[in-house]
């Protein structure tokens, strides 16, 4: 565990000046639960979006129903 306090943490980070640092220190300031939690509901956003993608490029195929005389 290092000794700096967040505060001093994200200063140093933004002294980077890279635009990733924005996005990535944040998430260094939460702690791991919220971390976790927060990797679970991105994943889960990804997935979404790619089951619809999916689904959108290969639509089901038409149910065609044989008549019974």
């Amino acid at each position: 565990m290092s000794r700096c306090t967040p505060a001093r943490r994200y200063r140093n980070a933004t002294l980077a000046g890279t635009p990733l640092f924005r996005y990535i220190v944040p998430v260094n300031l939460l702690t791991k639960q919220e971390q976790l939690v927060l990797c679970i509901v991105l994943g889960l956003l990804l997935t979404g979006w790619a089951v619809k993608t999916y689904r959108a490029a290969h639509p089901p195929t038409a149910v065609t129903r044989v008549a019974t005389p």
